[in-house]
C-alpha cells in the first residue's frame, strides 16, 4: 500500500522520530519516510533515508509538523533527490 490519499487527491506521508517506522492504514502496515529498513521492498536509496527526512527538514513548515511539498526533485538518472515545498512556488 502507498502513502495515503485523501478523496481531494492529497497524499500524506509521514516521519516518526523513533522506531518502530511503521504505521498501519487500515490493517496495512506502512513505512514512514527515512525509515532506515534495508530489507527487499521497503529499502529505498532517498525516501528511506535520513536524507529525505533533511530534505524535508529544510523546508517551511517543517517546526509546525506540516510541510508542504509541491515538487519532487530528481537527477538525471530518474532518482528522487530533494524537494521544493508548495509555499515557495505559490509565492513565485
Amino acid at each position: 500500500m502507498g502513502p495515503l490519499v485523501d478523496a481531494g487527491g492529497t497524499v500524506y506521508n509521514f516521519v516518526l522520530d523513533r522506531p518502530p517506522h511503521v504505521i498501519m492504514a487500515g490493517s496495512w502496515p506502512c513505512v514512514t519516510l527515512g525509515h532506515g529498513i534495508t530489507e527487499p521492498g521497503a529499502a529505498h536509496a532517498f525516501y528511506g533515508t535520513q536524507r529525505c527526512v533533511d530534505a524535508l527538514r529544510a523546508l517551511p513548515g517543517w517546526a509546525s509538523g506540516l510541510v508542504d511539498v509541491a515538487e519532487t526533485l530528481w537527477d538525471a538518472d530518474g532518482h528522487a533527490t530533494g524537494y521544493v515545498s508548495a509555499t515557495v512556488v505559490a509565492a513565485q
